[in-house]
């Protein structure tokens, strides 16, 4: 068993369900700005403030959708399907 921090919480790396639920409130966090650093720089003429934030959320939406497909499977779920998807259009008549 290997626990790690995530938010403040220790989850079991496991578990999928409960890494789901500590990404998925991490990722709450990092959409409303709880991840967000300002920095601000003075001297005599100027001020300047930077802010920034910090993660990747295509890499973060990548993993939930991985532990939510595990997560459903350790829970008598099936397994995701994911179909290729070709780009046809209709032409227009």
């Amino acid at each position: 068993m290997t626990t790690i921090s995530i938010g403040g919480s220790t989850v079991d790396t496991e578990d999928p369900c409960a890494l789901y639920d500590a990404l998925y409130n991490a990722r709450l966090r990092m959409i409303s700005g709880g991840f967000v650093e300002e920095v601000m720089i003075a001297d005599l003429a100027t001020t300047r403030r930077t802010r920034f934030s910090v993660g990747n959320m295509k890499a973060l939406d990548a993993e939930l959708a991985r532990l939510k497909d595990l997560c459903a499977q350790a829970t008598g779920g099936r397994k995701a399907r994911f179909a290729i998807r070709a780009g046809f259009r209709r032409l227009p008549s």
